[in-house]
Formats: structure tokens, sequence, C-alpha cells
């Protein structure tokens, strides 16, 4: 996107740090010096706090007005890029971020939009004074995260924000405005100094380290944003209204029948099946109740357990999924599309779950269905290529490597397939003999046991989620084999039992403090998915540095996904790039298990093999 040249009357500014009193601080403005001479004065500061202001919150629409450095020592440094001409300063403020120092911001993400926007990515260590703080309040309080708010916990100081909405598109700054961001940025300094020995001593440095170098590709990843074919997508609307309908008709013809699914002689309430409304749940419950189906609620759950037995619950829950995808995608994700740039940009938070995987929000792209019909709607422009990274069972490894168990770990050793090794143990035969349905079955033993799942949750859970039915002899019987199997995972999990962990940690050194309440599956989880997040962010941060991002974009990130945007004639090498990168964060986090990247190159993420 082309830099912006307009030059108003204020120029390139600075003030004076802060004194320990910034209630009483005084700024005098001199006159205007070289952007040049202004950045001599810090060059020698090998850390510096970071801070700016801009005319809104969306990078692509709004403007970043000041920018403002403060180094130990010297005079906060105030760039008015609004002043900046010629692209000779612009070449060299990109080229002073290229330099190794460390750089302190307060939700650094934001910052790095907007310098984005100016192509300027800056490449030396950061320390993001509110993501720090994140994770020393990790499972423990839930409080403000604000410059503001830490401020007073960790420096006992007030840090004055009323010209934090002030016009800062104005022709003429004022001078409190000159303070505001002169303070804003040198506090970093002294509250960066606060937080080191607090994550020193909850022992949180490395997995603050892999938080910091991820970060810029979060803000990469939110600035770039993802396409979404405006063609595909509104076939897709069309397609999803009319299967809609279609299902709805069958639904409620399907609740018109008596009971046993025959026509009833007996007046109901439902004998018109245009007055049930199938997006009441209570309605709904009541006309299954009546058709004689056992039911207390119509929660997923309960219906999916007996969709097997009933044509009309079946109908149901087809209905509901479809309905919930025109609702969720249909409806929802053509509100987002940038009028600018006709790209969706969601909001990814590295720190909002207690594991650490991201949350994406508006619009929420981890929620897209597997389903092709949906992945193909996101596809590259013209002359470029998607490439996508996928964890192969990833939170299988984490567990082996966990837990120790020795043929776990063998078996990724040797490059044994894991679902068809522990079909093969559940039904004796060798693994070359297992069949598809066995292996879907040793699929939902795998994912479910590894957390401790009983007999009675493993039944439903491989129904629910897999489709396989299984008896309650057969769940139990599945079970036991499992952990005579996988004799590692049975010890970790007794260890756990006997011996509830204080405090979770994750192989990356992230920590959670569980409640006492907390079940056993949950404290399980913590450490495996948490681990499997610690992976992604680490690979994200090897991405970053390795990529030429004025033509690689990083576009999206889904569970242990990683999608990447980048011109044809690169994908090959992007592709290897990226397999590297996935790769080497697995082994850096599991030195016993292989962790394998399975890439994939098309023209739209439905191509994902």
């Amino acid at each position: 996107m082309p830099r912006k040249r307009e030059s108003p009357d204020q120029k390139i500014l600075f003030a004076p740090p802060p004194q320990e009193d910034p209630q009483v601080v005084y700024m005098r403005i001199p006159e205007r010096v070289s952007l040049e001479d202004g950045l001599h004065l810090i060059k020698e500061c090998s850390v510096l706090g970071v801070d700016s202001e801009t005319t809104g919150l969306d990078p692509h629409k709004s403007r970043m007005r000041l920018l403002q450095i403060a180094g130990e020592g010297q005079p906060v440094l105030l760039i008015d890029l609004f002043a900046l001409s010629g692209e000779e300063e612009w070449m060299r403020l990109e080229s002073f971020f290229q330099e190794d120092r460390i750089l302190i911001f307060q939700n650094a993400r934001f910052d790095l939009k907007f310098l984005a926007r100016y192509r300027i990515f800056p490449r030396g260590p950061l320390f993001d004074t509110m993501i720090a703080a994140q994770l020393l309040d990790a499972s423990e309080e839930k409080r403000s995260h604000s410059l503001k708010n830490l401020v007073k916990r960790y420096l006992g100081e007030s840090l004055p924000k009323e010209m934090q909405t002030s016009n800062w598109a104005a022709p003429q700054l004022t001078s409190q405005q000159l303070l505001y961001a002169a303070r804003d940025a040198a506090v970093l300094l002294s509250l960066r100094e606060a937080l080191i020995p607090k994550l020193k001593e909850k022992k949180l440095i490395s997995i603050a380290k892999i938080e910091f170098d991820c970060i810029p590709a979060v803000a990469a990843m939110e600035y770039r944003g993802i396409p979404l074919s405006r063609d595909r997508f509104s076939r897709l609307r069309k397609e999803l209204e009319e299967e809609q309908h279609k299902t709805r008709q069958k639904l409620l013809e399907a609740l018109h029948q008596g009971p046993q699914g025959k026509r009833s002689g007996q007046k109901s309430l439902f004998e018109d099946p245009q007055i049930i409304n199938p997006d009441s749940p209570k309605q709904i419950l009541q006309a299954l109740q009546w058709q004689g189906i056992p039911l207390k609620s119509s929660s997923r759950k309960e219906l999916e357990k007996l969709a097997p037995r009933f044509e009309v619950v079946r109908l149901l829950l087809e209905y509901r999924h479809v309905a919930k995808a025109v609702q969720a995608f249909g409806k929802t994700l053509e509100r987002f599309r940038h009028p600018l740039t006709e790209r969706l940009h969601p909001h990814y938070s590295q720190l909002r779950t207690p594991t650490g995987r991201f949350t994406c929000s508006a619009p929420n792209i981890q929620q897209i269905p597997r389903d092709i019909r949906f992945r193909r709607c996101f596809e590259a422009p013209p002359e470029r290529m998607l490439v996508i990274g996928d964890y192969s069972q990833i939170e299988l490894r984490v567990v082996a490597e966990i837990s120790g168990d020795a043929r776990m770990i063998r078996a990724y050793r040797e490059g044994a397939d894991l679902h068809s090794l522990t079909a093969a143990l559940l039904t004796e035969k060798s693994p070359e003999q297992v069949l598809p349905r066995e292996r879907q079955l040793a699929k939902a033993v795998n994912f479910g046991l590894i957390y401790a799942m009983g007999a009675a949750g493993l039944k439903s859970y491989a129904e629910g989620t897999f489709g396989i039915p299984m008896t309650d002899e057969e769940a139990r019987n599945f079970r036991k084999r499992f952990f005579q199997a996988y004799p590692g995972i049975a010890a970790w999990h007794e260890r756990e039992r006997v011996s509830p962990s204080q405090e979770l940690r994750t192989l990356g050194g992230r920590r959670r403090i569980p409640s006492p309440s907390e079940t056993l599956p949950g404290r399980l989880n913590t450490p495996v998915q948490g681990t499997a997040a610690d992976m992604l962010k680490l690979a994200l941060g090897l991405l970053f540095f390795r990529l030429s991002l004025q033509e690689d974009y990083l576009v999206g990130c889904v569970h242990d996904e990683i999608l990447l945007e980048c011109p044809e004639y690169r994908g090959e090498e992007v592709a290897a790039i990226l397999k590297e990168s996935m790769e080497e964060a697995g082994a850096k986090l599991l030195p016993r298990v292989p962790v394998e990247a399975k890439v994939a190159l098309g023209k739209s993420w439905g191509e994902k093999p």
C-alpha cells in the first residue's frame, strides 16, 4: 500500500522523559530537527520503548500520526509521520527498525499492524508488557492489562489517559497530547524492568520469548487478512439457503407423524406442522416426546445418542447443522469483508484460553467447517496461491513425549500409523489387516483415552464424533486393552490421579494453576493442548523471519494449521520453508518424538488433501 506523503506544519518533535511524578512534568517543544539527528540520539540504546498514536483503530482506513521512541537517559523522540517526506526519510526509518535492539511495546500487535502499512517490519526482539502481564496472571487472576493498570500495579504510579481519545488527525497537536504520547513510550522502559524479575520468579522466560517472537506473525496475519472469493461464496450461500429450506420441510413433515413414525388419529398441538418452530428447543422437545422418543432435552449430545434409531432425530441434527452454517457463515462472513482490501481480517488472541491456544473473532475462521464447499471459498488472487501446513497427530505425539510411553515413541520413530497400530492392538490383528472402520474406531479410542475418558464417555464420544457405535462391554474392553498396550500413558494418568499437580506446565514452559475441583481429564489436557499451542507459536515466530514479507503473506492460523499466500512462482520454496519451520519447532519441544508437518499447495484452502 502506498505511503502517505501529506506534510502539515507539525514537524518532528522531542520531549523530555517523564520524571518520577508524571503528573507535574512540563514539556517544551524545541525547533524542528532532522529525522537523522533524532535517531542519532538513541542509536546507542539497546532497549527502546515504542508506542504510537493513530487516527483510528483500522490500519487500512486510519493512519499512524505519531511514533514515539524512548531510550534510557534520552529525550523521547516523537516522530510525526504526517511530516515525513521523501523516500529517503522513510527508508531511514525502515532501516532503523531492522537493527538489533530490544523493542518494548504495550500490545505490540496493534502498533505492528500500523507499521506494516508503511512497509516497516521490525526485526529486533520484542518485549510486550501486556503479554508479559497476561502470562503472569494466567489462571490466577482476571484483571485488566491496560497500560494504565499495569503502571499502577507494577510501578505504583498514575498514568493519565485523558488524551487517548483526542483528535490525533488535527493539523497542530497540543502540548498535552505530546506529553501524553511521550509518557506512554517512556514508561515502558520502567515497566519492563519491573516485569522481568516476576517472569523469572515464575519461570516464564522461555514461554514469554515464544509469545513475544510470535507477535509479528500474528500482526501480519491480521493486517494481510485472508482472501474470500466473492463468486464462490455467493454460490455457496445460495446452496446453503436452499438446503436449509429443503431440510426444514423434511423435518416438519417428519415431526407431523404420530408415535413410532406413523400417522396418529390422536389430536395434537403438532397436527399442523407449520406451527412448529424447529429453532425452538422447547417445541422440538415436545414434538419429539409426542412421537414417543425418550428424550429429556434436545441438546446435541442427547440427540446424537438416538440418531441411529430415529430418522426424525437424524433430520433434526441435519437441519441444525445447515441452519448453523447459514447463520454463522452464510450471513456473517460477508459482513466482515473489508471494503478496501476485499479480504477478511480476523482478530487473533494469543492468551485468552488457559492452554494458550489461539482464539479468533470477527470473524472466527477457526470454526469454518472442514467441508470442501466452505474451504474452497478461500481462494488466492490471480497469480498467487495458498500454502497450507498441518501438524500430523500433534496431540498424540505430545502425549508420547510427556508420558514417555515406549511403544508410542517407537511407533512414531519408525514412521508407523498410530491409529492403525492401536486398531491392530484392539482387534488382535496385524496393522496390514486393519479395516478402515477399525482405524476409525482406533481414532476415537486414541483421542478419547489419552485424556482418561471413562468407558461410558468413550462409547458416547465414538458414536457422536466418529459415527462408531459400541456396546458398554466393548467400551470397557477397548479401554482396558488401550492402557495395556500403552502402559506409559496409564502410568502418567496414575501419577496425576494419585498426586495432582499444583501447577501445570507445558513443554514450552507455559504455566497454569488448576482449581481444586479440576478433573483428571482437565489436568491432563492442559500440558498436551498447551504444548501443541506452544509449538504452533514457535513455528510462526520462525516463519516470520524466513519469509519474504513483501511477497509472502501469513494469512491464517486454524488450530494446528498455518496458511500462507505467495506468488505462484514461489510456491515450492515457500512450502519448503513452512515445513522446515513447523518441524523445527516440533523438534525443539519434542526431542524424543519426531514431528511431521504435511504441506499442500493449491489455489484454495479446499485443495488441502
